[in-house]
C-alpha cells in the first residue's frame, strides 16, 4: 500500500513539473512586437519533405523577436519552414508557392526579414533579403 502511494506521488510530481514547464514556454503573445499572419502555404505532399511558408506583418523591427517568432513556428525534421516578415501596411505577395523564392520578389520589395528552419533544425535569419 505504501509503495503504491509513493509511485502515485512521484507520478503526480512529474505531471506537475511537465505542466509548469509547458505553461512557461514562450508564445506569440509574449512579444512586444505584434505579429499577424497574412498568408500561409503548406505543400499537400505528406510522403516527402513538408514545406511551410508564412508571410507575417510586424509592428516593429525587433530582429531578436522576429528570430524567436520564427523559431516557434511548426517544423518537420526533414522539411523547411520559411517566414517572411513585412511591416504593417506594406504591399504583400498575392500568393505563395512551394519553391524558392515562394513568390515574385519584385511584387514585395518591403520585406524586412526572412527566417528559415531547415532540415534537422538548422536556422537562418536574413535581414532585407530582397534588397540589392
Amino acid at each position: 500500500m505504501k509503495r503504491t502511494h509513493l509511485i502515485a506521488l512521484a507520478l503526480g510530481g512529474l505531471l506537475l513539473v511537465l505542466v509548469i514547464g509547458l505553461m512557461q514556454r514562450p508564445s506569440g503573445r509574449d512579444f512586444a512586437t505584434h505579429f499577424e499572419e497574412q498568408l500561409r502555404y503548406r505543400n499537400p505532399n505528406n510522403t516527402g519533405p513538408v514545406v511551410r511558408v508564412r508571410v507575417v506583418t510586424v509592428s516593429d523591427t525587433l530582429w531578436e523577436e522576429m528570430l524567436a517568432y520564427g523559431g516557434l513556428q511548426p517544423h518537420s525534421k526533414y522539411g523547411t519552414t520559411t517566414v517572411y516578415f513585412y511591416p504593417e501596411g506594406a504591399a504583400l505577395p498575392a500568393a505563395l508557392v512551394g519553391r524558392e523564392p515562394h513568390f515574385d520578389p519584385a511584387q514585395s520589395p518591403d520585406c524586412l526579414a526572412k527566417y528559415q528552419k531547415l532540415g534537422q533544425g538548422q536556422e537562418r535569419f536574413e535581414r532585407y533579403p530582397f534588397r540589392p
